[in-house]
């Protein structure tokens, strides 16, 4: 039997929720059966050479800001010569449509585009595209995923969401790569210099959607009660809100209690680390940080604007952003932190394994 090719759109050169999805899904399906190649603008996407390893061609287009003929004419001639049997779009909003349009010129069989985002984050010119395009959006997709009620919402009419078309496809994870390990936890604490600390930890990029100032806030709170506490930030992202971040630290006299870890390969480790997880974001469609979290079953905080979708996978409470930072603190800090974290999680039962979503997709793709 001959591969099934598959085009995947929506890598970017940002080590983000999608990427991470992306990457958790081409780990697993890539392979035999299912061959994969990568489309990006200007850059090389994340895990370059990861991606490289696994055999997977990338394409690297001129950007539509740059040059939008040149763009459309290199993402045709791509899709025109690719012999692709399906192309999967992964968006945060439908202002950019164009490698469907082309998917569907060229007569691509499957053309898959995917929501993971529940908010136009990106102006009122994004915002305005993406109402368009939502309206015809059916005219080039053969099929329609989300990875959240919310998202789906905001991507699709209410026709689409009725239809045997629209599909969630959970963020799922390796539960076993992120289950409690007590040798992990001890290794990281000794190698931070956090032992017998109360430690709160954040994984996400470093963007204004993740909301890192009231993090900053709510600790503030966390160590006017409890002094033996530190913050783990894991993530990098905007520079110049990495240094106003670093800035108000010093205000808030908490510098020597948050760490600023950056882009890590040890997040799993590092959340057995962790005592506590906290996620105030603004939104997310389906935050893969946080069914990561749950898998190593931390005890976790996370916005109310966050879809209430995870909360069957594990020790879960959502709060209001309206609540004040101080109410925040008194949540994390009446936690339950000395459950047994050695059980298994609810996340893999509840179909969040990355291995059984994975034989689901390949199964997808090749029939």
């Amino acid at each position: 039997m001959s591969k099934k090719k598959v085009l995947i759109f929506g890598m970017t050169a940002g080590y983000g929720g999608v990427e991470s999805f992306i990457m958790n899904y081409a780990r697993n399906i890539n392979g035999n059966e299912i061959e994969l190649d990568f489309l990006a603008y200007n850059t090389p996407p994340a895990y370059e050479k990861e991606i490289s390893k696994m055999g997977c061609k990338i394409h690297i287009v001129t950007g539509r800001g740059k040059n939008p003929l040149k763009c459309a004419k290199e993402i045709q001639n791509i899709i025109k010569n690719g012999n692709y049997d399906a192309v999967w779009s992964n968006l945060c909003y439908l202002s950019d449509i164009l490698v469907l349009k082309h998917a569907k010129r060229y007569n691509i069989p499957v053309r898959i585009v995917h929501s993971h985002n529940s908010v136009n984050m990106s102006g009122k010119l994004n915002g305005m595209l993406h109402k368009i395009n939502k309206k015809i959006i059916g005219k080039y997709a053969t099929d329609f995923w989300t990875c959240s009620d919310l998202a789906g919402e905001f991507f699709y009419t209410d026709k689409i969401r009725q239809s045997e078309k629209y599909k969630t496809i959970p963020n799922a994870v390796d539960t076993e790569k992120f289950s409690f390990d007590i040798d992990a936890r001890k290794l990281k604490r000794k190698e931070l210099k956090i032992e017998n600390r109360l430690v709160i930890g954040n994984v996400g990029r470093l963007h204004f959607q993740k909301n890192h100032t009231f993090l900053l806030d709510v600790f503030k709170e966390v160590l006017a009660e409890n002094p033996n506490c530190v913050l783990l930030l894991i993530g990098d992202g905007d520079a110049e809100l990495c240094a106003n971040l670093e800035s108000k630290c010093k205000k808030l006299k908490i510098s020597d209690r948050v760490l600023f870890l950056g882009r890590r390969n040890d997040i799993n480790e590092l959340m057995s680390a962790m005592d506590i997880f906290v996620m105030p974001s603004l939104f997310e469609g389906f935050p893969v940080a946080l069914v990561e979290a749950l898998s190593s079953n931390l005890p976790c905080f996370a916005a109310s604007t966050i879809t209430k979708e995870i909360k069957p996978l594990g020790n879960i409470e959502y709060i209001d952003l309206k609540e004040p930072a101080s109410k925040w603190a008194r949540h994390i800090l009446n936690a339950e932190t000395n459950a047994h974290r050695d059980v298994l999680s609810n996340v893999k039962n509840a179909g969040y394994d990355i291995h059984d979503q994975a034989k689901e997709m390949i199964n997808f793709f090749i029939n």
